[in-house]
């Protein structure tokens, strides 16, 4: 655990804010896994999922610009999980919002975000084949409702499956990774639930 995310660097482990973690809602300090270190800031995935919602709230086409995902995580995340002081270190991330390539779907327009989920592009720069592509979910986030993909997943220990922001094979589906770490072929319904959240921050340096 890095003493200070000031000092952090790729791979260590930082806390910043707290949420309900515990199955009775007690909160505890996120951890943060640092992703990469720029002059300016620190790109950090929390290490676990913390909730388990839908990406949006109705069967229909929808990007993450528009999405209830995007709207809850930049509102009432936002302001439940973090400090005023702490909402002032959190980067305004300029968020790339890429299609998808291999069914032409469309990822709609760039944002700007103080928390925001991973694209497949940053997925696979930061998390594919290693530790942090399968995520465990807090005693919070199974009780709200998380989901194995099957009984024997879960068995091995698997961890649940989560969201990234890239659409899927058509405009009402988001891609997710699974409980093994892998990117679902065609992604999922945006309305499906059960998908683990997992937050990404980026924190100034500057």
């Amino acid at each position: 655990m890095a003493q200070s995310w000031k000092n952090a660097k790729t791979g260590d482990i930082i806390e910043l804010g707290s949420y309900p973690f515990a199955a009775d809602g007690q909160p505890q300090a996120i951890k943060w896994a640092v992703l990469g270190r720029s002059d300016e800031g620190l790109l950090a995935l929390s290490v676990y999922g913390l909730e388990a919602r839908c990406y949006h709230g109705h069967e229909q086409d929808i990007t993450w610009r528009d999405c209830d995902l995007r709207r809850w995580l930049n509102q009432d995340f936002l302001r439940q999980a973090f400090s005023e002081a702490e909402r002032g270190e959190l980067m305004l991330t300029e968020v790339f919002n890429d299609g998808n390539e291999e069914y032409d779907t469309d990822g709609g327009e760039d944002t700007e975000d103080r928390v925001f989920v991973l694209s497949l592009y940053e997925f696979e720069e930061f998390c594919a084949g290693g530790e942090l592509a399968v995520c465990l979910p807090s005693p919070y986030a199974r009780e709200r409702g998380m989901k194995h993909a099957d009984s024997e997943s879960e068995e091995q220990g698997a961890g649940g499956w989560w969201w990234l922001r890239t659409p899927g094979s058509e405009g009402d589906f988001a891609l997710e990774v699974g409980g093994y770490g892998e990117v679902g072929e065609e992604g999922t319904p945006v309305h499906w639930s059960g998908g683990l959240v997992r937050p990404a921050i980026q924190l100034r340096l500057q």
